[in-house]
């Protein structure tokens, strides 16, 4: 085996098609870092000319003197294989000790172990402990089996749905019912989505600046997702909202209408005839029915006035990169919120990710919590509802370059 810098060529022709490819290791991602500024490098290992694991390394200025380097989402590597993770260990340690390293931090995209949709885990399913074995016999430290989010580090836990060889009509039978109700109510036609192009970003980080402030969670400056769209471009990126088209709505009210109003005329001809009780019950439900479409009627009306014809619901920002469409991010206007444009969205891109033959949707983080007392509870039953499974990655590992110092840093940083 050979340790070696490799060229941006090689590296992205490795990282693309590797099983732990991610947008977050990949070559968009580092020319992005190295546009601003970065101190950057690709290195990897060769056996027989071929590259057989590779990461980009980000550093930047710890304690005045020395660096601290990031692999973010990486290492892309065989971790079984325990020959390799010490060669590329030991390697990778002397070359960031010449770049006057004190540690490097990574987070491997690889699952610890198998959980199905509630987050329990898998009676005989798939683990992965030999990773953490392996990593620490050669050397890392590891963070642990953290729960919750830390500004500090990337997502530990992920709820995806798989698409690999799945239909639309597939999903839907895996859905909860209140999704598959909620996918019902949308295919009415009115709740539209369209995809914003880069030159309207704006709008979308105005929605989610408005959501993120509503609930309380931290969100990206409008910058960051420029930067990621221009660096993955509109062939990797897509960022749909789902808006209320008020003609066909109107229209689809006007009809529901006049159908119950025609109802009342027919059932009260009945009732004139022969006096019925249920007769009378139906009569009632269907007068509340118009009143109710009556009073939507001038509310669309109203919205029509201020807004014109299309009124603006949800939008996210996906990512499509390895084998995965990434539900990056994402807001809403609460006050618009019934007429289900996140669902709208959701149920587009999944039909993409089906129609381009993505095998995994990534609706990323959750906090590893399942308790109803959690935080995020809600946001993961939402996830859940849709069959999503719980995935929980190994974690934070930490490879001490200069071990001495590095003790007495962690020990004041308390990293792991």
């Amino acid at each position: 085996m050979e340790f070696l810098e490799l060229t941006p060529e090689e590296y992205d022709l490795f990282a693309k098609n590797h099983p732990q490819a991610n947008f977050l290791q990949s070559l968009p991602q580092y020319e992005m870092k190295k546009k601003a500024g970065y101190e950057c490098y690709i290195v990897g290992a060769k056996e027989n000319n071929e590259v057989i694991a590779a990461s980009f390394l980000v550093g930047t200025s710890v304690l005045k003197i020395f660096r601290y380097f990031y692999a973010q989402r990486g290492i892309l590597m065989d971790y079984e294989n325990q020959e390799l993770v010490t060669f590329f260990m030991k390697e990778l340690k002397q070359f960031l000790k010449a770049k006057k390293a004190l540690y490097l931090k990574f987070d491997p995209y690889v699952r610890y172990q198998e959980h199905d949709k509630n987050g329990d885990i898998v009676v005989d399913g798939f683990e992965n402990k030999q990773v953490v074995t392996n990593l620490t016999q050669a050397g890392c430290l590891h963070g642990g089996f953290t729960t919750g989010f830390n500004d500090l580090s990337q997502v530990r836990w992920m709820m995806v749905l798989d698409l690999k060889e799945k239909t639309p009509d597939d999903l839907m039978q895996g859905m909860d019912q209140l999704r598959k109700r909620m996918i019902k109510k949308i295919d009415k036609g009115y709740v539209k989505v369209r995809e914003l192009p880069l030159e309207e970003l704006e709008l979308f980080a105005n929605i989610v600046n408005q959501t993120s402030e509503r609930k309380g969670f931290y969100n990206r400056e409008l910058a960051y997702y420029t930067s990621l769209y221009e660096g993955f471009g509109s062939d990797r990126v897509k960022v749909p909202l789902a808006y209320l088209d008020l003609p066909m709505y109107l229209k689809s009210l006007e009809e529901i209408k006049e159908k119950e109003a025609q109802k009342i005329a027919k059932l009260t001809t009945q009732l004139e005839k022969k006096p019925n009780e249920k007769i009378e019950k139906n009569i009632k439900a269907a007068e509340e029915l118009v009143a109710l479409n009556q009073e939507r009627i001038e509310e669309a009306k109203t919205l029509q006035a201020s807004y014109g014809d299309q009124l603006t619901l949800s939008t996210a920002f996906f990512i499509q990169y390895g084998d995965e469409v990434l539900y990056l991010a994402g807001g809403s206007y609460a006050e618009y919120n019934k007429f289900n444009g996140p669902y709208a969205i959701q149920w587009y891109m999944m039909n993409y990710g089906i129609e381009h033959q993505y095998a995994r949707y990534n609706f990323y983080g959750t906090s590893g919590n399942f308790n109803q007392d959690a935080s995020d509870y809600g946001v993961f039953t939402f996830k859940r509802g849709f069959n999503a499974v719980a995935e929980e990655l190994v974690g934070d590992f930490y490879l001490p370059i200069r071990p001495t110092l590095f003790n007495l840093y962690n020990k004041k940083k308390h990293l792991v």
